[in-house]
């Protein structure tokens, strides 16, 4: 009996679909935004004054995008999280200080795949978890 590759490869994508579209939980307690001003470095954070932000996701952030909004409409663009070796459940993203800018803010968390150039408002609820406070 020959086996096709095409079914095996549809079966292996279907299969793993489910899970991609699993909205991220957060870990309770973990949602974070404070300011930070970071020096010149060599590990790749870009440095000056930002506002850092983000959470724990419950299994991992691996495929998860993050975005915040300020009450002034900023939105501060989706960032795919990056899951670090000592913590694979950290994901979190960074911008620029402005002191116009300490409105409440909200956190948007998407796992999965979707447009990352649409607004947050626009991410479909159902994979998504919004969190608000102040900065």
């Amino acid at each position: 009996m020959r086996v096709n590759p095409i079914l095996i490869a549809a079966a292996v994508i279907a299969a793993s679909l489910p899970a991609a579209a699993t909205p991220p939980e957060l870990v309770p307690g973990t949602v974070n935004m404070f300011r930070d001003w970071r020096s010149a470095n060599d590990v790749g954070i870009t440095p000056g004054d930002v506002l850092q932000y983000g959470a724990d996701i419950v299994g991992g952030s691996d495929g998860v995008w993050l975005a915040a909004r300020a009450a002034t409409g900023f939105i501060s663009p989706p960032q795919i999280c990056g899951p670090l070796t000592v913590d694979p459940n950290f994901c979190a993203a960074s911008t620029r200080f402005n002191p116009a800018r300490l409105d409440p803010w909200q956190l948007y968390f998407v796992r999965g795949p979707f447009t990352p150039s649409a607004p947050p408002e626009e991410w479909p609820p159902s994979r998504g978890h919004r969190w608000s406070g102040w900065a």
